[in-house]
């Protein structure tokens, strides 16, 4: 699925990214590489434990606030994400924003259906 993150700091500044969507997924994540210039990524006193899904543990670099969008609908909303320094996608939108915003998936023709939306996104 196609979204935009952005960050507002003095000029709002916006990378394009493809996300893919983690029904199994307790957070979102998203690359450092893939965060707004002038994003702030905030310590976390405690990290959670994150792991792959290979099983092997994922360093948590921090946390990040940032506005997520999607180009053909109305959908723009807040989400927190865990930054990480490697990640296989660019972003990760877990179950906590699936359980928000998606009123169902079809795997047969890789769409989802926002909640904002009347027509399916191609995921």
């Amino acid at each position: 699925m196609h979204v935009v993150v952005a960050a507002q700091v003095d000029q709002p500044t916006i990378i394009y990214n493809d996300a893919d969507l983690d029904t199994c997924g307790g957070c979102n994540l998203i690359r450092r590489n893939q965060i707004p210039p002038g994003a702030e990524v905030r310590q976390l006193q405690t990290k959670p434990l994150v792991s792959s899904a290979q099983g092997q543990s994922v360093t948590i670099l921090g946390v990040a606030t940032l506005d997520v969008s999607v180009p053909s609908s109305s959908l723009k909303i807040s989400a927190e994400f865990l930054v990480v320094d490697k990640l296989v996608i660019p972003l990760l939108l877990g179950t906590p924003w699936i359980n928000e915003h998606v009123l169902s998936i079809n795997p047969s023709k890789k769409t989802v259906l926002l909640s904002s939306c009347s027509q399916e996104e191609p995921m």
